[in-house]
């Protein structure tokens, strides 16, 4: 239990979760706009859904919730492994932490439907994520430590 940092993996996974909450509005507003159909003359009803199927129809829209994913994981696993200064691949993988619980929720709770495939996928690519940040966080480590010439 020594070699994992409690407050770095807290931290990290506070940090994942709000640049992922925060992030992915954000593009899925900027994407609409782009995606948006001409919606003038329309009643609201009529707009609306022509949107909704506008953005369900874009391939950007499928992928955009899995790079954002992984991109805040990374992050979080960065964060992870700078603020634990040891033991940074396992503080940073651990930095999914929240993403490996949820996705279990989400499998016990909507079994039925649900892709477990996807699920599973998405678990563990942002769980990598978290690795590969931590790995981050050891080369700049490395880096600011190594002896200039």
């Amino acid at each position: 239990m020594k070699r994992i940092s409690i407050k770095a993996v807290l931290l990290s996974n506070i940090t994942a979760l709000l640049t992922e909450m925060i992030l992915l509005p954000l593009l899925v507003v900027v994407l609409s706009l782009h995606v948006m159909p001409n919606v003038a003359g329309m009643s609201f009803d009529q707009g609306s859904a022509a949107i909704t199927a506008a953005l369900k129809a874009s391939p950007w829209m499928k992928g955009l919730p899995w790079v954002v994913g992984i991109s805040a994981s990374i992050l979080g696993g960065y964060v992870s492994a700078r603020i634990a200064k040891h033991d940074e691949l396992l503080n940073g993988a651990l930095s999914a932490l929240y993403v490996v619980v949820f996705g279990c929720y989400y499998l016990a709770v909507h079994l039925v439907g649900i892709s477990v495939l996807k699920v599973s996928l998405r678990v563990t690519s942002q769980a990598a994520g978290g690795l590969f940040g931590g790995y981050l966080g050891i080369r700049v480590r490395q880096r600011k430590t190594a002896p200039s010439e």
